[in-house]
């Protein structure tokens, strides 16, 4: 969809919503520009991609679907120290990894940017990838910033169409929600550090077992 049709979908539907067009339009090509450039892509296998345009404007005001939520369970962490070490994307530790994944990832380390675009002092993203195509099989991405927490992070990245779940009793944001399955989640596990995650939709059932064995020095 071009921009000009797109503007002429969401403000419509916006407008149903009563809420501004334009402020809702400025914040989603803001996010889906951020989101093209640094977030983990790819339609048929992310968890973050983008299903259409028009549903991240509904969605950006009201992203939360209870029908889903009620549906997910809770994601736990129960990995131990003695558990071997699979891959490492920033000093995260991966107990676990989906069969046929590299344990040697490609890494991507950039500047966090706050609303406006600009550097965070002290704030970098590293993206690891687990595919030779790219982060078709799975994407990791760890940022750190000083203070940072989800709902931080949330304002300056679009994750799509989201349900609130919880990783270990803190908030998180679940998306590719299927039946009672996410193949993507995002949360933070301490201030200062957010991790997103996705798998192959495919593999969804994985990604509780990729989270259960994460281990954050």
């Amino acid at each position: 969809m071009d921009e000009t049709a797109f503007k002429t979908t969401a403000a419509g539907t916006v407008d149903r919503l009563s809420v501004e067009a334009d402020a809702v339009l400025v914040g989603v090509y803001r996010r889906h520009r951020r989101h093209q450039r640094r977030r983990l892509v790819g339609v048929g296998a992310g968890a973050f991609a983008m299903i259409g345009l028009a549903v991240a404007a509904v969605t950006t005001v009201s992203p939360l679907h209870t029908d889903q939520e009620a549906a997910l369970s809770a994601y736990t962490v129960s990995v131990t120290e003695q558990a071997p070490t699979a891959a490492v994307v920033d000093g995260v530790e991966l107990t676990y990894l989906p069969a046929g994944l590299p344990a040697e990832p490609s890494i991507e380390t950039s500047a966090y940017l706050d609303t406006q675009g600009q550097p965070i002092e002290g704030g970098t993203t590293t993206l690891g990838c687990f595919s030779d195509a790219g982060c078709d099989g799975m994407g990791m991405s760890i940022t750190r910033a000083p203070g940072l927490d989800l709902a931080g992070y949330l304002e300056t990245n679009w994750v799509g169409d989201s349900t609130e779940t919880t990783v270990d009793g803190h908030p998180a944001v679940a998306t590719g929600i299927r039946s009672d399955e996410a193949s993507g989640l995002v949360w933070s596990p301490r201030e200062g550090i957010v991790i997103e995650l996705h798998v192959n939709t495919s593999w969804a059932p994985e990604l509780r077992r990729v989270v259960d064995g994460i281990r954050i020095p």
